[in-house]
């Protein structure tokens, strides 16, 4: 398959980005054997590095299409086709700085204080930031978005509920705590609001679980990061919002 040097370039610049290895001989001898059984030793520098070097971005050579498929599927890519497709358009690197794992915290709409721990995978899918949210009954799923030093995220559970979060970023990246806000439904169909706390984890996602914290019990018991958020999530106004319940849907009921 004949392919422009700077996507070459680019796939070995992004495998050697994942791997923290140099790109040269002992570098790219250690990457080909860890990537693919398949691959000579000397693979990645004698048909990339070594073919490339002294060529313009825009000259053509030729490489085995299932070598370029590998090497993207290492990097998280379906197929080379995707990967280029990401080099010519690029995902917002602030984007990007996301990925990972995290607990999602709200306030349980009761007066009793109490902290509903989400877990949310941030990924990349189709050339798009998605974000993930597990809950005990529904898992919600939606885009990312960046606009006006914000993240927006649209989410729906197969279901059929939705919910919307927005937390500022700013010109941060990789975010370690950020603040926000979330809407959606009550499951007797009122409109519920309040505020959202998304901590990032260490945590691999598969074994997370959704919970239920008891502000009392992390008083005595909980992380210094859960002392924190019982104390920012401590009362009810101004962490959960309810409008009055609408009867007539007529002025009536205001």
């Amino acid at each position: 398959m004949k392919i422009k040097v700077k996507y070459a370039d680019a796939l070995l610049d992004a495998v050697c980005e994942k791997t923290g290895l140099t790109k040269d001989y002992p570098g790219l001898k250690a990457i080909a054997t860890q990537i693919d059984r398949s691959f000579k030793e000397d693979y990645l520098y004698k048909s990339f590095l070594d073919r490339i070097k002294k060529k313009n971005p825009t000259d053509l050579i030729g490489l085995g299409i299932n070598q370029l498929n590998i090497l993207s599927n290492y990097l998280g890519y379906k197929n080379f086709n995707e990967f280029v497709l990401f080099v010519d358009h690029p995902i917002d690197s602030q984007l990007l700085s996301c990925v990972g794992t995290y607990y999602s915290y709200v306030r349980r709409n009761t007066e009793e204080s109490a902290l509903l721990k989400s877990p949310v995978r941030i990924s990349v899918s189709d050339r798009k930031v998605i974000f993930e949210l597990r809950g005990p009954k529904w898992t919600y799923v939606g885009e990312m978005h960046l606009a006006n030093g914000c993240l927006f995220i649209l989410m729906r559970a197969k279901g059929g509920k939705t919910f919307y979060h927005v937390y500022k970023i700013g010109t941060r990246e990789s975010p370690e705590v950020l603040q926000g806000t979330f809407a959606g439904a009550s499951t007797a169909f009122d409109p519920i609001g309040g505020t959202t706390v998304l901590a990032k984890c260490e945590e691999e996602y598969s074994k997370m679980r959704p919970e239920e914290v008891l502000v009392k019990n992390v008083i005595r018991t909980g992380s210094q990061l859960e002392k924190r958020l019982s104390l920012y999530f401590k009362r009810k106004d101004g962490n959960n919002l309810n409008p009055i319940r609408a009867i007539t849907f007529t002025v009536e009921d205001l």
